[in-house]
């Protein structure tokens, strides 16, 4: 087992199409996506019920106008990550092969938690978690991105 790290995206505003989440592994070790969960705190009980659809895709580009983030391992003394991480990029990285999609309601939220042969793994590309359309309304959500970096 590699080295398991958490990238989080607190309370983001999401009124546009976006990258919620994207990291590329670094030169020396394989990056595989764990989990995404992403959920909402804005609209609790609204009688509107809002889905968004998702798409977590592979070799884009880099979106831009978000933000760089520190992935954050989950044991205490682990070297820090060889990948690197960015939230919020409400320009999308263009490109990319879509490996999985999902819409939905987001009173639920996203609970992307594959089974071990189904975790999306890559070698110097970019794993990039986008929302491709523009929300029927602004929501506020949050999520936790946990990658395994091997190698």
């Amino acid at each position: 087992m590699g080295r398991i790290y958490t990238v989080v995206v607190p309370n983001l505003a999401v009124a546009l199409a976006q990258d919620i989440c994207s990291a590329v592994a670094g030169a020396t070790h394989s990056l595989k996506l764990i989990s995404a969960i992403v959920t909402q705190n804005s609209d609790v009980g609204d009688a509107a019920a809002i889905s968004l659809r998702f798409i977590i895709k592979v070799g884009a580009a880099a979106g831009t106008v978000g933000a760089a983030v520190t992935p954050q391992p989950t044991i205490d003394g682990t070297p820090a990550a060889d990948f690197t991480a960015r939230r919020n990029d409400t320009t999308a990285g263009t490109g990319g092969t879509n490996i999985y999609e999902e819409c939905p309601n987001m009173q639920i939220g996203l609970y992307y938690r594959p089974i071990p042969e189904e975790m999306i793994k890559v070698f110097n590309r970019r794993i990039t978690i986008n929302i491709p359309d523009v929300p029927a309304s602004s929501l506020d959500i949050s999520g936790t991105f946990t990658f395994e970096e091997e190698g």
